[in-house]
């Protein structure tokens, strides 16, 4: 049931599997909105001018959208998803880390973040074990590199959290078809 299958095929399966998919994209969710609140503060705080400026930044930042092209194969792979979903929020979890080193007026927020990232991230792992797929074992982020978008670091949080809400918005399309 478990290995990769269509995504119509494989949504009519185990309750159980349906059952992790719900609440877990209600968690995702959850983290979505949390994102977007943590991006308004940083919005008001840096007050950019406008969307032109903020992706020349991003360009000059060198800041990359994390992508789920994985997900969106058909027939789907299920492994392959998940190990993508798991990549990202890994990526996400490391910047959280550095973000609130830095903005250390939002850490207790970032810090709330990134512990339900680390839930979430757990949760996929925990089901993925379940299901008898393999996972990608990843280093604790207090040993990845400074990332360059610490070179400004309101402005470059603040279009790390915009990428971070848009891979939370096609993680959550992910898990769509199987929550319902």
């Amino acid at each position: 049931m478990c290995s990769a299958a269509p995504v119509m095929e494989f949504s009519s399966g185990d309750p159980e599997l349906q059952e992790f998919f719900r609440k877990n994209r209600e968690f995702a969710f959850k983290i979505k909105n949390d994102v977007a609140r943590m991006k308004g503060i940083l919005r008001n705080i840096i007050k950019v001018a406008g969307e032109d400026q903020l992706q020349l930044i991003k360009e000059q930042l060198g800041i990359e959208q994390v992508n789920l092209l994985q997900c969106h194969n058909n027939p789907y792979d299920l492994e392959a998803c998940f190990n993508q979903i798991l990549a990202g929020l890994h990526t996400y979890r490391g910047y959280l880390t550095h973000m609130s080193q830095t903005l250390t007026t939002q850490a207790s927020q970032l810090n709330l973040i990134k512990h339900d990232v680390s839930n979430l991230s757990d949760n996929i792992q925990q089901e993925m074990k379940d299901c008898g797929l393999t996972t990608v074992t990843y280093p604790p982020e207090e040993n990845q590199t400074t990332p360059a978008f610490l070179q400004n670091p309101l402005i470059g949080s603040y279009l790390i959290l915009a990428n971070f809400q848009r891979f939370l918005e096609t993680t959550l399309r992910a898990l769509r078809p199987w929550s319902a």
